[in-house]
C-alpha cells in the first residue's frame, strides 16, 4: 500500500479510516446481534416468569420497539407470569454494562 497520496490506488490512511469507521457502525448499530438469547431467558426467569418463549428479536433500533435509547435489542416474548397468567411481555436490554429491563404489553 502506498503512504503517499496519488491519483491511483488507496492510501493506508484511508484504508484505516474506512476500516474504523466500519468497526465503530457495527458496534453502534448492530450491539444487538451480540445479545445472547440464554442471559435474557435467564433473567426473566429470575423475575418469577416461567414458560417464556422468544417471539420476536429487535436488534436495530430498539427504541423503535418499546426499549429505550440505550438498549441494545427489544424482544417480544410470551411468558407465563409469577401468579400463573400468560402474558406477552417486551424485554430489552444493553450488550455490555446495562441489565435487563421487563415491561408487559
Amino acid at each position: 500500500m502506498k503512504l503517499a497520496s496519488s491519483k491511483q490506488g488507496t492510501t493506508l490512511i484511508e484504508v484505516l479510516v474506512a476500516f474504523v469507521t466500519i468497526v465503530i457502525l457495527i458496534i453502534a448499530l448492530g450491539s444487538g446481534f451480540m445479545v445472547n438469547d440464554k442471559n435474557i431467558i435467564s433473567a426473566v426467569e429470575k423475575q418469577g416468569y416461567s414458560n417464556l418463549v422468544i417471539i420476536k428479536k429487535h436488534c436495530l433500533f430498539a427504541s423503535l420497539f418499546g426499549g429505550s435509547s440505550g438498549d441494545a435489542a427489544v424482544y417480544d416474548m410470551n411468558a407465563t407470569n409469577p401468579v400463573g397468567k400468560n402474558t406477552d411481555i417486551i424485554v430489552s436490554t444493553g450488550w455490555l454494562f446495562k441489565g435487563v429491563t421487563v415491561r408487559t404489553k
